[in-house]
């Protein structure tokens, strides 16, 4: 029989480790998808910062598998932003009731890691949070000016 999760965490960057921690932490069955390496040199996150990075995929390494299968495309990550600077954190509009989405953390992110972690996780087990999410709503980018 094939293992089952509650929860897949795709990016274990400062804010999936986070995310993936406070899931587990909760009791969630998580997967945390990683492309590269715990600790690489091809996200936004690396130099002197990346000690972060390191200390949890030491930590999440005895929580997380390993997946079976062969890998089959990779692209090189990319310094993002929303044209407004803020993040964007909440569930997807078309699957609200499965998919949580978290992104534009480029720049000052890492500083957020530890309450985004927390919202993500909330959001992913309960749909909501107690946390004032609503600047990061996806929606302000629609109705932004050009």
């Amino acid at each position: 029989m094939s293992p089952t999760y509650d929860v897949i965490v795709i990016g274990l960057g400062g804010m999936g480790s986070a995310a993936a921690h406070h899931l587990s932490a909760r009791g969630a069955r998580v997967l945390g998808l990683e492309k590269f390496g715990p600790v690489h040199n091809r996200g936004s996150s690396h130099g002197g910062s990346r000690i972060t990075r390191q200390s949890s995929a030491e930590h999440l390494a005895g929580q997380l598998p390993s997946l079976p299968g062969t890998f089959l495309k990779a692209a090189t990550c990319m310094y993002s932003n929303t044209p407004d600077e803020h993040f964007v954190i909440a569930r997807h509009p078309a699957h609200p009731e499965s998919v949580t989405v978290a992104a534009g953390f480029s720049g000052h992110g890492f500083k957020f890691v530890p309450v985004v972690g927390e919202i993500v996780a909330d959001l992913a087990l309960t749909g909501t949070t107690a946390h004032p999410i609503d600047l990061f709503d996806p929606s302000r980018l629609a109705a932004a000016p050009a």
